[in-house]
């Protein structure tokens, strides 16, 4: 079983292997992997820090809105990775937030879900 594999997690293994690199596992067996780490020992890690595909390298980060207030504002962000792909994420103040759900009770967008708290009631 030789196969590679490249880190997404360093998590607290942070003395055995780097986020992005690629290792070669020896043997996979319970959820964990055998890689030889940065010091050329084998040693057993989840799995779940790697994953089998090269993870693309950020080349840019756009804030493609004007930030009008940094205490309440909502604003886009374009993120474009070295393999042409590009993801976008939203960004938003509690304040921003708050205002938005003074008059609804959710919202919602596209890949966005997002609802208010209401307060209980004693009966």
């Amino acid at each position: 079983m030789k196969s590679k594999v490249f880190c997404i997690d360093e998590s607290i293994y942070g003395n055995h292997i780097t986020k992005r690199l690629s290792y070669i596992v020896h043997e996979l067996k319970d959820g964990q992997l055998r890689i030889r780490n940065n010091n050329q020992k084998l040693v057993w890690l989840p799995a779940s820090c790697f994953v089998e595909s090269e993870i693309p390298s950020i080349v840019s980060i756009n804030i493609d809105d004007e930030i009008n207030n940094p205490k309440n504002d909502c604003i886009e962000v374009t993120v474009e990775f070295d393999n042409e792909e590009k993801r976008w994420a939203t960004f938003t103040t509690v304040e921003w937030l708050k205002s938005l759900l003074k008059d609804n009770d959710y919202v919602i967008g596209k890949g966005l879900i997002f609802f208010g708290g209401s307060e209980s009631k004693k009966y």
